[in-house]
């Protein structure tokens, strides 16, 4: 009875409540408050922020690893003594992947040794840590030393505006101007991407990820079944790759638009790889061509390059961990007397030591030959004019540089360089000493060949423009009218009278007289042999 009371009672409450309009929140003071609608003002979640400013950071130092420059001497000194000494020089900071380095072995007191002069950081990195099989990688805001496989297993995305370099490919890879032997204009289709791997015709786009895999130092999931992934999607290029593969795409993008904006010529020009490649430097390249006149005796091997550098107006350093390798000290004495080029006087000097050079970051980088075999180096001819003379095919300028030079390639041999063409373009990646001897041989072909369409023009324009009258017959007047239809339709059809040339065709009963100009009747003659070789059909002979 109580109970039903009580709830007559709450009812009169809520009841007059309603009746004096009361708010409710008065009269239920323990419910929440009803939920506000966010305003124009509320910001949308962002996630990324502190991911963009560590990335930003990131490429900030990265630019100061490419760009600031460095003298030291290691010499079995410490691996985490050097980093400490090179990240208290640089200003930059630099921490070892201990769990990586103990994964493959490496104590942090492995010995390292390196001697630079005003060499960029990134370059006496990558000297210091190659023999012990280490890289670096800028990472959470400092550049970190770990092991190449954790390199290659640190992927990150980053997009390129590529539509402008597929659109150049595709409007590049396709001819209009050929003509068959009869003189019938039938587009040509020049194999796009050609070489010794993958197909001859593609997608513009599929030609652009190919050329990037391949003359890459990347791991692709592709090709390798492991590793980074590139897709080309609305214009736009996007890549998942190792820190070093993403600045050798950007190099290689970069150099690509150089390369298109130019007139055709017979250069070579090399891949800018954001320090982990082969700059080009065109000083020291210049100055191996200098005289010099020299006369050492029992001169310590780096006194030698010491004097040759200051004479030259360049660096030259030794690659010490290469020498050590071979057993060679950079104390070896030098004796020698001569004048010539700079180039030739370090061959005298190198050449029964298994020495070489690398041009790399403003030097030339002394090294073993065994050493220099290790690195290659992605370098693009402009093979544009050698094409057009239309004497080699893409395919048969390949073969030509595959049979005709010593390196090993890796669709050869197994192990090795690549090479391919596209849009006139020959895509190279090997040794810096093959790159000298393709570079050679390119300008050799493309000489020749210049000579011979020189020659070729003059025969052409002495013989085959001349036009003169010939007599064709035939067994029957209707032979003849078939033959005339055949021969304005299908051999150089453009130049016939009727269609607009100057060539004359005329009946007189069961014969032909022809005025044409040479070219032309060397092709009717072609087409008469033809048609009685392929069996019964018009039967005809001529004279002049």
């Amino acid at each position: 009875m109580l109970g039903r009371n009580l709830c007559r009672a709450f009812s009169v409450v809520l009841l007059a409540g309603a009746s004096l309009n009361l708010p409710c929140n008065e009269l239920c003071a323990d419910e929440p408050p009803a939920a506000t609608i966010p305003d124009d003002t509320t910001k949308p979640l962002d996630l990324a922020a502190d991911l963009l400013l560590i990335r930003a950071r990131n490429d900030e130092l990265l630019v100061q690893v490419q760009n600031k420059r460095v003298s030291v001497e290691f010499r079995d000194t410490p691996l985490d003594h050097a980093i400490a000494h090179l990240s208290e020089l640089s200003g930059i900071p630099m921490l070892l992947d201990t769990v990586a380095l103990n994964d493959v072995g490496i104590a942090v007191d492995e010995p390292c040794s390196v001697v630079v002069k005003n060499a960029r950081v990134s370059s006496a990195l990558s000297r210091m840590l190659d023999r012990l099989e280490l890289s670096w990688t800028i990472e959470n805001e400092s550049l970190q030393i770990t092991t190449n496989d954790v390199i290659e297993e640190r992927l990150y995305a980053k997009v390129f505006a590529a539509d402008d370099i597929v659109e150049w490919f595709r409007l590049n890879s396709r001819s209009d101007d050929g003509r068959d032997r009869f003189g019938m204009s039938e587009p040509i289709v020049i194999s796009s991407a050609r070489a010794t791997g993958f197909g001859a015709e593609g997608e513009a786009h599929e030609i652009l990820i190919d050329l990037i895999q391949r003359h890459s130092e990347g791991v692709w999931n592709e090709l390798d079944g492991v590793g980074g992934t590139i897709s080309f999607q609305g214009g736009l290029l996007t890549v998942r790759q190792s820190l070093p593969v993403l600045q050798q795409v950007e190099g290689f993008l970069n150099r690509l638009r150089f390369i298109q904006k130019r007139s055709p010529s017979s250069d070579v020009w090399t891949i800018p790889e954001g320090g982990f490649g082969w700059p080009e430097n065109r000083k020291a390249i210049d100055a191996l061509r200098k005289p010099v006149s020299v006369k050492f005796n029992e001169t310590p091997l780096h006194d030698v390059l010491t004097y040759l550098g200051n004479e030259l107006g360049i660096q030259l350093e030794i690659n010490v961990a290469a020498l050590d390798e071979i057993g060679l000290l950079d104390s070896e004495p030098i004796n020698l007397t001569m004048s010539g080029t700079a180039s030739a006087v370090l061959k005298q000097i190198f050449g029964t030591r298994q020495l070489t050079w690398l041009v790399q970051d403003d030097t030339l980088l002394v090294t073993t030959v065994e050493a220099s075999e290790e690195r290659l180096f992605t370098v693009v001819a402009d093979t544009r004019q050698l094409l057009a003379t239309g004497r080699l095919t893409d395919v048969c300028l390949v073969e030509t540089i595959l049979n005709e030079t010593n390196g090993l390639w890796a669709d050869v041999d197994g192990i090795g360089g690549s090479i391919e063409t596209a849009g006139g373009l020959t895509f190279i990646r090997q040794t810096q000493a093959m790159i000298a001897e393709i570079s050679i041989l390119l300008r050799d072909l493309e000489s020749r060949s210049a000579l011979s369409e020189s020659s070729k023009a003059r025969s052409e324009r002495d013989d085959s423009g001349r036009m003169e009258t010939r007599f064709y017959s035939a067994e029957s007047k209707e032979d003849v009218e078939s033959l005339t239809t055949a021969l304005t339709s299908f051999v150089f059809p453009d130049k016939w009278k009727t269609n607009g040339g100057d060539g004359v065709v005329v009946a007189v009963g069961s014969r032909l007289v022809i005025h044409q100009s040479s070219e032309v009747h060397k092709a009717i003659d072609e087409f008469i042999r033809e048609l009685h070789a392929v069996g019964p059909g018009p039967t005809v002979s001529n004279r002049r």
